[in-house]
């Protein structure tokens, strides 16, 4: 009996499930997912770094006296826990719900 009931509601999700995703599609409700942020952020980070390390040793030597590199540090890691709330992942995606005519927030 159990088996049977079983079936019978994947059977049913089976035929539901298209027109619920179509239906939603229609309305223009949907989802996204937005992979490869952490390496991104890990890139943007890099290049901010190595254009420092490229400056005059003058130059360099001013911004370690005022502690520039932490305050790049502090910025992208503050970024990593904004998108961390914003539901990104271990794996560095975040996967978000949209609608056609909602701005993006």
């Amino acid at each position: 009996m159990i088996t049977f009931i079983v079936a019978l509601l994947r059977g049913l999700v089976a035929i539901a499930l298209p027109s619920v995703v179509q239906t939603l599609v229609g309305l223009g409700i949907g989802y996204a997912t937005y992979t490869g942020v952490r390496a991104l952020i890990d890139l943007a980070k890099q290049q901010v770094m190595t254009n420092i390390a490229g400056l005059p040793a003058d130059a360099v030597s001013l911004l370690a006296v005022m502690k520039v590199d932490v305050s790049i540090s502090i910025l992208f890691s503050a970024l990593v826990f904004r998108l961390f709330l914003m539901g990104m992942r271990s794996s560095g995606s975040i996967t978000r719900w949209f609608s056609k005519g909602a701005p993006n927030t």
